[in-house]
């Protein structure tokens, strides 16, 4: 897997750069070792699936299957 996103990674990392600067983007990354990748979006669930539908890693078929949970923060702030 790891090899089949190299082509898509520098999108993939410009569009959550970007999603950054508009702070609708938390934090995302891959697990260790990577099997599973996680985001922390800072917005409604329908925005966190249409953001899901634009990432290049999705559109490009490297990942096929998301879910969208929604998250409630017990402590901390975000």
């Amino acid at each position: 897997a790891i090899n089949k996103r190299e082509p898509l990674r520098p999108s993939h990392i410009k569009y959550a750069s970007i999603m950054v600067d508009k702070g609708i983007l938390i934090a995302g990354g891959g697990f260790s070792p990577l099997t599973h990748g996680m985001l922390l979006i800072n917005d409604s669930e329908e925005n966190a699936r249409k953001f899901a539908e634009s990432d290049p890693y999705v559109v490009g078929n490297i990942v096929s299957k998301y879910t969208v949970h929604e998250w409630n923060a017990a402590v901390g702030n975000l």
